[in-house]
């Protein structure tokens, strides 16, 4: 997908403060630290609407954060969504007698207009939900095949989703107890009394199709993604697992960014052949006691290792695979994502809503 014009970017003299950024996941500003190329994942719009000022105080925001880390001598792999595959969508079109796409066509040229006026520096990769469609298929198998993901039990509409104790650490990114993440799901597009799920937070990754909908054939069926998936599968297959700063309205730390990443680990990029083997130089007993990285030594030239990791929250260890090229030595080290929000909730059904992914 096309994003917009990259405004001219003037070279200044001198640089500036180190970029300090609000962590959700343990409630204090830490500074961000990137390699050579800082990563950033900003979640996009769902072009059912016009643009507003919400819109303007979020973009604007990471815009600043974009331009800061470019001062600071970072080149920046920016990636942005646009939702045009979602229920308000589909709604809207309805109400307005338009066809769905021309509505997400329509909006999200405008939402350019508005980035270009407000002279924000355009992302690297601009994706959207209907061109990431066969990622997502390929996400959702993986998770079927390592068990992350289910399929519930219901002949006319078997759905696909994502099994919230497949990990320890679900919703750590936003710090909420379970109470508040109930809450919180039911009025951001979650379905928590779908009849057959395992748990009420388990989230939609691939909605079996229904009359009147769009859908795509998949080794599922045919359907179409879910809202939880979709910025997994383009935030892995362009950032990858980890990546610095994952970004969004206030609205989206639940449950959107608090499922990307444990999607995202249970979906490897590449499938890693069962006669690898890789010894890690730590010992078990280390490896528990939560250190952040593992020395490690390949008996073949791709391999995976397992490291465990404590998040900064304190919350109790828990396994990471991460995947290399090439043998030898090598030392894995487990960088955090900063998860950083702006601006005010909007719930799901209001007129402009930010979705994630």
């Amino acid at each position: 997908m096309q994003s917009w014009p990259d405004p001219a970017l003037p070279a200044v003299p001198g640089t500036g403060p180190a970029l300090r950024l609000y962590d959700t996941s343990d409630a204090q500003v830490r500074p961000v630290s990137p390699g050579e190329t800082a990563t950033m994942y900003v979640c996009g719009i769902t072009p059912y609407d016009a643009t507003h000022l919400g819109h303007a105080a979020t973009y604007v925001t990471f815009d600043l954060v974009n331009r800061v880390l470019r001062d600071l001598g970072h080149d920046v792999h920016y990636v942005q969504n646009v939702t045009d595959v979602d229920d308000p969508l589909f709604e809207r079109a309805e109400r307005d007698g338009i066809d769905w796409q021309d509505l997400g066509a329509r909006e999200t040229q405008l939402f350019r207009d508005d980035m270009t006026a407000l002279r924000v520096l355009p992302p690297r990769d601009y994706i959207g939900a209907i061109e990431s469609v066969d990622e997502v298929i390929e996400v959702v198998g993986k998770l079927l095949a390592s068990g992350a993901a289910y399929v519930v039990d219901d002949v006319e509409y078997p759905d696909v989703y994502f099994r919230t104790d497949a990990t320890e650490q679900f919703g750590y990114e936003s710090g909420y107890d379970r109470a508040t993440m109930e809450k919180f799901f039911a009025e951001r597009g979650g379905d928590p009394d779908r009849a057959g799920k395992r748990d009420p937070l388990d989230a939609l990754l691939w909605r079996a199709a229904r009359p009147g909908e769009p859908s795509w054939e998949s080794p599922q069926g045919p359907g179409r993604p879910g809202w939880h998936i979709e910025c997994s599968a383009i935030a892995l297959n362009r950032l990858g697992v980890e990546f610095d700063i994952q970004g969004g309205g206030n609205d989206l730390i639940f449950p959107i960014t608090s499922s990307r990443p444990l999607m995202a680990r249970h979906s490897p990029i590449r499938d890693v052949s069962p006669a690898t083997t890789c010894t890690p130089a730590w010992s078990a007993s280390t490896a528990r006691r939560c250190r952040r990285a593992a020395a490690i030594s390949c008996s073949s030239p791709v391999c995976d290792v397992t490291v465990w990791i404590r998040p900064r929250s304190g919350l109790p260890c828990s396994p990471i695979t991460i995947e290399r090229t090439g043998c030898g030595p090598t030392r894995f080290s487990t960088r955090p994502v900063s998860v950083c929000s702006v601006g005010a909730p909007r719930h799901r059904h209001q007129r402009g809503r930010m979705p994630h992914p």
